[in-house]
């Protein structure tokens, strides 16, 4: 019992910080669509829609980069602070081919909606939203690795500070951007003319330059990260450790993938049921982001804590680990059910006028994805804590090939069956997500149990 209480108030100090830092994310990406939603449903659903086949490409990149972290945690166990450094240059080189591929990707995300037959004006708002995104892409990137350095070496709060501070900063930026301003310079009034929802992405682009600068500045000059030296060498190529990150990488990128592709596919099947569908889709899935983002703060821990067990050839204390943190993400699903359940309306307010007899429908459907979404939740915070935690232990195949089960073979199909024969609308759509998270999730953690197991000897 000494060991998992200590174990976990070792998760929580290294989870909690981060755990900020992904809802602080989502808190910017929140603020654009509440910023965007006062300009109507329409721009709404084209920038939710839009922006999550774009984060498609972002979210396979930052899965893949994320290994770092697990690296770099064997490493900082190890006790080796140049195996540290060398898979974070190595992790810099990945991201700026990355960002170049995401940008070409992003690009065509518009011709992408009107062949699944999206509305024409969703994706001439679509096409303004993403292609003002384009220029963003790369200091998410380098921010992904310097963040999976922090975290590798158990100094995660000053992401939390940095993205905690650039909540008020993106809101007031995109709401200037969004619906123009006359600022005082001087003597002068400069005239900035309103956007659209184009002023939302120009704004986070740059929120996310000035998020990277103030993380290269803590990597460079903060006593304890100085003595890494990450910079130093930024150009030497590590062929070993390259291709490290590209072995473990690529299996966590194909496994965001077929995680997010399903959102995503979901996300189109509600827009050819309707506009309001499409919003109310949007809206739940922004809640159910938040118990994700604080489940994926859990998960990043579990990884980071059972890399360094087992860095530090202790393969029990990364079984405690790993339980651990299935524990507090079980937790944090079961307390976050309760809105979903009973203030639905509430939770919708962030993103709607409420009050405006036009969104009376998309209210009515945000209520029944919001009661079957707390059913869920479970098994969606535990398939991401632990799905983390097996990146731990090296293992990141299988848990794809899990995933796909899961989400392709099961989720996909029963979702379309639900929604469109059977004539259930959103709510099948939901339902059929429920149904595979709950195989992937049972299925993850069974292999968790047996590994760790193993590797205990």
């Amino acid at each position: 019992m000494a060991d998992w209480r200590r174990e976990t108030g070792r998760t929580l100090i290294l989870a909690l910080p981060m755990v900020g830092a992904y809802v602080a994310e989502l808190g910017m990406w929140w603020t654009d669509q509440a910023i965007v939603g006062r300009l109507g449903a329409d721009e709404l659903a084209a920038a939710g829609l839009s922006g999550s086949v774009m984060f498609q490409g972002l979210m396979v990149s930052m899965g893949l980069l994320s290994i770092v972290a697990v690296l770099v945690g064997n490493a900082f166990g190890a006790g080796k602070p140049e195996a540290v450094a060398g898979a974070v240059r190595q992790g810099l080189h990945i991201a700026t081919l990355l960002s170049l591929i995401v940008m070409v990707f992003t690009w065509f995300v518009p011709n992408m909606l009107a062949l699944s037959g999206q509305e024409p004006v969703i994706v001439d708002l679509a096409a303004q939203y993403v292609r003002a995104f384009l220029f963003g892409i790369a200091p998410m990137l380098y921010f992904t690795v310097l963040r999976c350095f922090v975290a590798g070496v158990s100094r995660p709060l000053v992401v939390t500070l940095i993205t905690v501070m650039a909540i008020p900063l993106n809101l007031g930026v995109n709401v200037v951007l969004v619906f123009g301003a006359r600022l005082p310079l001087g003597f002068a009034t400069v005239e900035i003319p309103a956007m659209g929802v184009a002023g939302a992405a120009w704004g986070s682009t740059l929120v996310n330059w000035l998020m990277l600068a103030a993380l290269v500045a803590d990597s460079l000059w903060m006593p304890a990260a100085r003595p890494y030296r990450v910079f130093a060498g930024l150009l030497r190529h590590d062929r070993h450790e390259w291709r490290t990150i590209w072995r473990l990488g690529l299996p966590v990128g194909m496994l965001s993938f077929v995680e997010g592709a399903m959102f995503v596919v979901v996300s189109v099947l509600a827009g050819l049921i309707g506009i309001a569908t499409l919003a109310a889709n949007q809206v739940a899935g922004n809640v159910v982001g938040l118990s994700a983002m604080i489940a994926m703060g859990i998960g990043e821990a579990a990884a980071v804590r059972v890399a360094q067990e087992m860095g530090a050839l202790r393969p029990a204390g990364a079984r405690v680990a790993g339980y651990v943190a299935m524990g507090l993400g079980v937790v944090v699903a079961l307390v976050l059910a309760v809105p979903l359940l009973v203030a639905p309306e509430l939770l919708a307010a962030m993103f709607l006028d409420i009050d405006d007899p036009a969104n009376a429908e998309t209210l009515r459907i945000v209520g029944v994805l919001c009661a079957i979404a707390a059913l869920f939740l479970v098994f969606d915070c535990l398939q991401i804590v632990t799905v983390r935690a097996l990146r731990g232990l090296h293992d990141t195949v299988r848990p794809a090939w899990i995933s796909v089960a899961g989400y392709w073979v099961l989720a996909v199909p029963l979702a379309a069956l639900l929604a469109f024969p059977l004539a259930m609308d959103g709510a099948g759509l939901w339902l059929g997500m429920a149904a595979g998270l709950a195989l992937a999730a049972v299925w993850l953690c069974l292999r968790f149990a047996r590994l760790s197991a193993r590797a205990g000897g």
